[in-house]
């Protein structure tokens, strides 16, 4: 048998401790697969969570792998970025011939709520065009 490892975080980054952020699959951490077992790993394309009011959203942008994990043409160790935002996203299928790991990369995002409020609904009355500043 042989391992798969899948690791929650980027190197460097804080903020997103959960080993389920993301509903990876498998699960992170260390799996053991019969040898020329066919792998794919999943995980969605964003975790949100809230901290203290404020509504954070780790996007996940790419994957390293190491093993037969790294994709055709791609090289050990190096980020493999999506090509776009998908609500779930899937590194291509490997044959597990010898130890892999595949390790979730993402970005922290902050929410912004942009809001309107109709003329009528302000406590201000409306200025005339003449009253009007250019800014």
């Amino acid at each position: 048998m042989l391992p798969v490892s899948l690791l929650p975080m980027s190197p460097g980054h804080t903020g997103l401790t959960l080993e389920a952020a993301g509903l990876p699959n498998p699960l992170v951490n260390k799996h053991w697969f019969i040898e020329d077992t066919h792998v794919i790993a999943q995980i969605d394309g964003a975790a949100a969570i809230e901290q203290a009011g404020i509504r954070f959203r780790f996007r996940f942008t790419g994957y390293v792998a190491t093993g037969p994990a790294v994709p055709a043409g791609g090289s050990s160790g190096a980020l493999v970025a999506w090509g776009s935002f998908q609500s779930r996203q899937q590194i291509p299928q490997f044959i597990l011939t010898a130890p892999a790991s595949v390790t979730w990369q993402w970005q922290k995002e902050i929410s912004l709520r942009v809001s309107s409020i109709p003329v009528a609904a302000r406590r201000e009355h409306p200025r005339r065009p003449d009253q009007i500043v250019a800014v």
